[in-house]
């Protein structure tokens, strides 16, 4: 048995920001607030059911990995009574025709300290991004602040490469959806700019 539900998120003004009306749903203690984030961040444009994102997913799952089919009933009904559920990644790119489907929530990036590297890293932790994962970075290889460089002229260190990757966490959306991109850094303790 299902019930129907309308997906509405609103900004702080009252302002309706996201709308899904009649979206179908297992009768199976799925609050409005776990549909709605479902049908804004994971739905594909033509789904209107909860039991066609899972399915969705499976399906693709299967196809990638066919020794599963004999589990995909016992995977659905742990999807549907929510006792367990795949990450953000396998929700937003697990769809047939997906050339990118990436399923790790997070990946740990090196960074060293030359302009190459950092340039080389962004534009991976942009791909991460586009592809529904996060990214986690450890600065602290970065000179300090005001530090010489070899061709004259100083560092900016490591903060304003922090303020560049926040940026693009917020502006490259996480597998294309409305979820901003997760992104962690490190800076340790005793690096000089942590005064």
């Amino acid at each position: 048995m299902s019930r129907l539900v309308d997906a509405v998120m609103y900004d702080g003004k009252g302002k309706i920001t996201f709308e899904n009306k009649g979206i179908e749903v297992p009768n199976k203690g799925w609050s409005d607030r776990a549909v709605t984030i479902c049908a804004n961040k994971y739905f594909r444009p033509e789904q209107k059911s909860i039991e066609g994102m899972i399915d969705r997913t499976l399906d693709t799952v299967i196809h990638h990995s066919p020794q599963l089919k004999d589990h995909r009933e016992g995977m659905k009904e742990i999807a549907i009574e929510q006792r367990g559920f795949f990450n953000t990644p396998y929700w937003i790119n697990m769809w047939m025709g997906n050339r990118y489907i990436q399923t790790s929530a997070c990946f740990i990036l090196g960074l060293k300290d030359n302009m190459e590297n950092i340039l080389e890293m962004s534009r991976i932790e942009g791909e991460v991004y586009r592809h529904g994962s996060g990214a986690g970075i450890n600065y602290s290889q970065l000179r300090e602040s005001g530090a010489s460089l070899s061709r004259g002229g100083v560092t900016s260190g490591p903060i304003p490469f922090m303020e560049i990757g926040d940026a693009m966490g917020a502006v490259i959306k996480s597998g294309g959806k409305n979820r901003r991109a997760a992104k962690s850094v490190i800076l340790n303790d005793d690096h000089p700019d942590v005064e």
